[in-house]
């Protein structure tokens, strides 16, 4: 679902679908966190799914890497 999510992460309509779809299926997501994301959807060691935080509306990719830089 992390790949799905990842590839449809330019179209919101999209992911609050797949948001749901997360919800129906007992999938945890995460959501965005400057600690643990990273640009694209992933999945932590627990299974969960964590928010990209490229998936934010109007954020980039480079603000995205500068941001997970630090």
């Amino acid at each position: 679902m992390a790949a799905v999510m990842s590839a449809d992460m330019d179209n919101t309509e999209k992911i609050v679908i797949l948001v749901d779809e997360c919800e129906n299926m007992k999938l945890t997501l995460l959501p965005p966190d400057v600690n643990a994301g990273e640009y694209k959807f992933t999945v932590n060691l627990q299974g969960e799914i964590v928010y990209g935080i490229g998936a934010i509306k109007g954020v980039g990719e480079a603000p995205v890497d500068t941001i997970l830089e630090c």
